[in-house]
């Protein structure tokens, strides 16, 4: 049945619909008024976390005032379940951080923002993760292996007042990374959630997770 747009709150079909797609309607959305993009609503933020079978438990934080960018952490059962920060936009593929890298973005982003505040070239390295900012245009970009993403200026400041999250966020879900495992691998074949045997490790929302781990099987 279909639903009936109400402002503010994000609709769609989570069988069909990918994560990039209901990202580019969301900013559509924010941009005719439809979705008022000054508040995030909760709703919108499940929906999102739900329509990507590639991650678990995701949790969603936006970049920037607009909601033109985004950065996540979650569980990924295809490399895993490895903990991942995942950065992107509408616009383009997102790149993907380790526990490792997200520490390494988190150290280097006040020298990089003085640096393009002053039109000077930035460059650091840290394995596969590479963030260079040029003289001569005022954005940042960051480079995982061949993914790349570019971020202004006003975003990076931004993102520095909200990246230890991604920090926080991370290190929790590290922590629970091995009870998510078992449970996964527990009740992939039950029809009825089942309560977890929890470790006291993490906060794990554990109806979340069980409903993601159904729509795998769709």
């Amino acid at each position: 049945m279909a639903a009936v747009p109400r402002k503010g709150i994000v609709y769609c079909d989570v069988d069909t619909v990918d994560i990039h797609a209901l990202m580019v309607k969301w900013a559509r959305g924010c941009k005719e008024g439809i979705i008022d993009s000054k508040q995030l609503n909760v709703t919108a933020q499940h929906v999102l976390a739900r329509t990507d079978a590639r991650v678990l438990v995701r949790r969603f934080y936006f970049l920037n005032e607009g909601r033109s960018g985004y950065f996540s952490v979650g569980f990924y059962p295809s490399d895993n379940y490895q903990v991942l920060a995942e950065f992107g936009s509408p616009q383009i593929a997102p790149i993907t951080l380790t526990g490792h890298h997200a520490r390494t973005l988190v150290e280097a982003l006040p020298a990089l923002c003085d640096a393009m505040q002053c039109g000077e070239l930035y460059t650091r390295k840290d394995g596969a993760f590479r963030i260079r900012a040029s003289k001569t245009h005022n954005c940042a970009r960051l480079y995982h292996g061949r993914q790349c993403v570019s971020f202004k200026l006003a975003d990076l400041r931004y993102m520095s007042t909200m990246l230890h999250m991604v920090k926080t966020q991370q290190s929790q879900y590290i922590l629970a990374k091995a009870d998510v495992m078992s449970y996964a691998y527990g009740v992939l074949g039950s029809l009825t959630f089942a309560e977890p045997q929890r470790s006291g490790a993490c906060p794990i929302q554990y109806d979340q997770l069980f409903a993601e781990l159904k729509l795998q099987l769709i």
